[in-house]
């Protein structure tokens, strides 16, 4: 029999031995019947010393794709073969989650999980989640991966959103031969992204798909893709078996909502695709009144790549139609 020579690792109400996976909460309130309300944790402790790996999803409720995708990747990872140790939350926002919302309905106000980070330790609840998410798990991490997508009402490409720390570009650049996207963010205030760049951690945020499309088939490969990625950057770190992949070069883009100016309903541009490359002044929308008369022709403001589409067939004045990538540079992955 082996001998085990590392620690065990604890969090919250799990204490896991290496080479084995430990399950738990990290408690951060009670209910009113006294049950624990917290993060859910799965803690896969390798056998051999190695890098400490978070990933996290479904900081909005309504965007499941990441926890499948955590789900699936559990089951390929065996522990007794791990290097280091993978943080896992497959639900960081489980009363979002629980109301089938992106926020949870009870925190009237700052309930976004998303837009309330670091948190408040004595907070409302999302405050509270924020909180000992980033001090008590992010924390204890080399490198965090956040799980997104684009929900009910948005359709997103895959792409990877990196900060511009070095240290997040890298990990970016980590994701896999697909992932030659990246979304520079300036990092808005409240996100985990925001509150990981504060504290040094390298972190990078996956978005893809959305648009509540849970049909067969096609659900599968968006989880896997958001899984992929996560396995890809664990063997570029030495955490699994395997050779990791790695993008030719990375466009790295900005991203501007292209908005409406009038209500109405709205129909793609015939052969609009996303990641397709778009010319200034090409037609992207045509929003029309409920009598078919068209309001509004909506063309591309810039140079860019199509990123993500509105799903909703209608939209009030003013909001997101189209998300563009502009590009600002391309990064040859033989220059890095």
């Amino acid at each position: 029999m082996a001998v085990l020579t590392r620690d065990p690792f604890a969090l919250g109400t799990i204490d896991v031995e290496p080479g084995t996976v430990g399950r738990g909460l990290l408690p951060v309130a009670t209910r009113a019947d006294g049950s624990p309300i917290g993060i859910p944790l799965v803690i896969v402790h390798g056998r051999e010393p190695g890098p400490v790996l978070c990933v996290d999803a479904a900081a909005h409720g309504d965007e499941q794709e990441g926890t499948i995708a955590i789900l699936r990747l559990l089951r390929t990872i065996d522990p007794a073969a791990l290097r280091g140790t993978l943080i896992a939350v497959p639900t960081l926002h489980i009363p979002a989650m629980e109301s089938l919302h992106r926020t949870n309905l009870a925190d009237h106000w700052q309930g976004d999980l998303n837009r309330v980070f670091p948190g408040i330790a004595d907070g409302n609840l999302s405050q509270r989640i924020a909180n000992a998410y980033v001090e008590k798990v992010a924390s204890r991490a080399e490198a965090v991966i956040t799980l997104h997508s684009g929900a009910s009402y948005l359709w997103w490409s895959h792409q990877g959103v990196i900060g511009p720390e070095p240290l997040s570009r890298s990990l970016g650049q980590l994701l896999g031969a697909e992932w030659d996207i990246l979304w520079e963010d300036v990092a808005l205030a409240g996100t985990c992204r925001s509150a990981c760049a504060q504290r040094g951690i390298p972190q990078v945020t996956l978005e893809v798909a959305g648009a509540g499309d849970r049909f067969m088939g096609r659900f599968e490969t968006y989880t896997d893709r958001m899984a992929d990625a996560v396995r890809n950057v664990m063997r570029h770190k030495g955490m699994i078996a395997g050779t990791p992949t790695t993008a030719r070069k990375w466009t790295i883009v900005h991203t501007r909502a292209v908005r409406s100016a009038q209500a109405g309903l709205i129909e793609p541009a015939a052969g609009l695709q996303l990641r397709s490359f778009v010319r200034a002044g090409t037609p992207l929308i045509r929003i029309s009144d409920v009598f078919g008369e068209v309001r509004e022709n909506v063309a591309a403001p810039a140079d860019g790549y199509v990123m993500g589409i509105r799903t909703y067939p209608y939209a009030p004045p003013g909001w997101p139609l189209i998300w563009m990538g502009i590009v600002s540079e391309e990064v040859d992955a033989i220059a890095t």
